[in-house]
């Protein structure tokens, strides 16, 4: 039940950042239940205002709350805040940690932009996703 609470948290904010609605991010209080995934939006919104010291901070509150998959969700918030190399660090960490969101690599809008880079190709073929 709260995996499944936490995907369609982390959903809504998506799409929010997809639409470009940051402010509503920052000034919408979290799902009640979730703030890991109203803390992931927060942390792609500073990272893209480059607002980087706030947006690590967010990140490592992330890793200390040991929620699953939070390697994917740091990655994710990278991506949507245009910091490609942390992005794909975080990537491969998910990777290396088995964290079973990556399957979605190929398909989440997030990492889009990711997809051509050779470290992200590289763990697709390993994931044997078509390219």
């Amino acid at each position: 039940k709260q995996l499944g609470q936490m995907a369609y948290a982390l959903t809504y904010y998506q799409l929010l950042l997809e639409e470009g609605k940051l402010e509503r991010i920052v000034n919408e209080p979290s799902f009640q239940e979730n703030n890991n995934a109203h803390n992931f939006g927060l942390a792609a919104v500073y990272f893209k205002s480059g607002k980087k010291i706030v947006a690590e901070k967010i990140c490592d509150n992330l890793k200390e709350n040991n929620i699953s998959n939070h390697n994917y969700i740091i990655a994710l918030a990278h991506a949507y805040g245009d910091e490609t190399e942390e992005a794909i660090s975080w990537i491969e960490r998910s990777f290396e940690a088995k964290e079973k969101m990556l399957t979605f690599l190929a398909v989440d809008p997030g990492f889009k932009k990711l997809r051509n880079e050779p470290q992200v190709k590289s763990i697709m073929q390993e994931m044997k996703f078509p390219i």
